[in-house]
């Protein structure tokens, strides 16, 4: 039992992956506040991403499920600043390349 479910954990964030970038509609967006919105991964947990002059704030990077940065590139162009709010993987699932 403890190999099975150690085989799923390693193998459910990229069947996420798979998943959530061939459906296209994995992550939603809504505005909040002027420059502020909440970005939900599909429902499971959400995220933040607060833009200012020079640079945004992305508040916490969700499960990993599906391409982040290509979201976020589609909500701004700017600069990116990434905050972790804490290690679970609902927060901090995800590895976001910034470049």
């Amino acid at each position: 039992m403890g190999k099975i479910l150690i085989f799923i954990l390693i193998c459910l964030p990229a069947f996420g992956r798979i998943v959530g970038q061939s459906t296209g509609t994995w992550f939603t967006a809504e505005e909040i506040s002027p420059e502020v919105m909440v970005i939900s991964d599909h429902g499971a947990d959400n995220m933040y991403l607060i833009v200012g002059n020079d640079s945004a704030l992305l508040v916490d990077t969700g499960l990993g499920s599906a391409d982040l940065a290509s979201y976020v590139k589609k909500l701004t162009s700017k600069p990116l600043i990434i905050v972790i709010t804490h290690g679970h993987p609902d927060h901090a699932g995800f590895e976001l390349s910034v470049q």
